[in-house]
């Protein structure tokens, strides 16, 4: 039996704040749910996007660390507003007003938006009020706090230009394609930087976003990669290392994740009971990916997806995923040789066995890397580390372990000269190309 009264707790609050000038709202969800049916949980957790976008306003509680703090922070309300400081020359005088950047402090911060599971909620609610020291509100339209309320129709962002907007604006704001999807990897910027209990809620507690991202899109959904002409370079996503951390860094937290456990040196596996290892979502960490803008020409090519989700909805929870692209693999010579080389950009460097062959499958050109000023300019290409997927039955099948970009001048030992020349003279995925299935 689970105690709810830490929830009613705050749900009352939530609610006496409400009730003075909101009498029309006729009920109060309280976003967490105590359920023990397995089917009842996927159902419901696929619907969560039409209960955020159908509220009124969603009330976030900031600060507290579990249901039994109060919704209201102890804090000095005279604290957090705008400095102003006048200051008199010879002939004139001019006016200093410091903006004090709440709503950031606050989005990166509380304990509340270190929770993957809020992200959603956060995002796709039309109006929020954030209950902190500093308490926000934030709708579609604008965003207000104590020290700048809305004046004569104006924002604070319309006076102060590095003010933030409010984020369901820049959400929802009409772009070309790639902007969209450009816009959905600053969405898993974000969520990767939080926490989740259970790793297998990775893909479902951002189910919601995906699917308003799906009418945007329109395009296909594949483990948290959108199809389409963007495809291809979307698979060149990355983790943000922290080898360059001190140690004392790396084995603290940050936004709910154990550092040393986002590294590529860590020893924690890939989670493929999550999503196939091709998918951001098999990773724990930090997730970054190449600017489009970079992108020359793509040199493989989408061929097929199959996707087994564990429900009906493929949105959410995976039981697999197969990924078929059209493309020509490199087998690096004596790999052994370059493993510190390539350390940096191994998914987990601990985790990989140099004794398998390893192959490096080119993606896409991209454009050069940062070289002096007047050198030449070499191809530059961008791929993935991949290797022979183990216990995958029935056809010779790939699975990432890692994601570089490469040109001759920077990593000549990588391939051989003959590959090299055969790299450098690629120009189109199907001029040469092979049929390579990834898991």
């Amino acid at each position: 039996m689970c105690d709810t009264s830490g929830l009613m707790h705050c749900g009352n609050l939530a609610f006496s704040s409400l009730n003075s000038y909101a009498s029309h709202i006729t009920y109060l969800t309280i976003g967490s749910i105590v359920q023990d049916s397995e089917q009842d949980w996927m159902e419901q957790a696929a619907c969560m996007d039409k209960v955020y976008l159908g509220g009124v306003c969603n009330i976030a509680a900031c600060d507290i660390s579990d249901s039994r703090d109060s919704l209201f922070s102890s804090r000095d309300p005279h604290v957090g507003g705008a400095i102003v400081h006048r200051q008199i020359y010879t002939d004139y005088s001019a006016v200093f007003t410091v903006a004090p950047d709440w709503p950031r402090v606050t989005w990166d911060n509380s304990n509340l938006y270190r929770r993957g599971w809020v992200m959603q909620e956060r995002w796709l609610s039309p109006r929020i009020i954030h209950f902190s020291q500093f308490p926000i509100w934030e709708c579609r339209s604008g965003l207000v706090t104590e020290g700048f309320p809305l004046s004569d129709g104006h924002r604070t962002s319309d006076s102060f230009s590095g003010f933030p907007e409010s984020q369901r604006e820049w959400l929802f704001a009409h772009q070309n394609k790639m902007g969209i999807i450009q816009r959905w990897w600053e969405v898993v910027d974000h969520y990767t930087q939080c926490s989740l209990t259970y790793p297998s809620d990775k893909l479902v507690a951002i189910a919601g976003m995906a699917r308003v991202f799906s009418t945007l899109t329109n395009e296909p959904y594949y483990a948290g990669i959108w199809g389409g002409e963007h495809l291809v370079l979307s698979l060149l996503w990355h983790r943000m290392p922290i080898c360059s951390l001190p140690a004392a860094m790396a084995t603290q937290s940050y936004r709910g994740a154990r550092l040393d456990k986002c590294c590529p040196c860590s020893t924690t596996s890939v989670n493929l009971m999550v999503a196939p290892s091709w998918s951001w979502a098999a990773l724990d960490g930090h997730i970054l990916t190449r600017e489009y803008s970079l992108l020359v020409q793509p040199l493989a090519e989408f061929v097929s997806a199959h996707l087994v989700p564990k429900s009906e909805d493929i949105f959410g929870q995976l039981i697999n995923g197969e990924l078929t692209l059209r493309g020509i693999l490199f087998r690096i010579p004596n790999p052994t040789e370059h493993k510190y080389a390539l350390v940096g950009w191994l998914d987990y460097q601990r985790r990989t066995n140099f004794e398998i062959p390893l192959y490096f499958l080119p993606l896409a050109e991209l454009r050069p890397l940062v070289l002096p000023p007047h050198a030449p300019q070499p191809r530059t290409f961008g791929g993935l580390f991949v290797q022979v997927a183990e216990n995958f039955s029935g056809k010779r099948a790939f699975q990432r372990i890692g994601c570089m970009q490469v040109n001759q001048t920077r990593y000549p030992q990588l391939l051989d000269a003959d590959q090299w020349e055969k790299l450098e003279n690629l120009h189109s995925p199907v001029e040469q190309g092979e049929l390579i299935t990834l898991v």
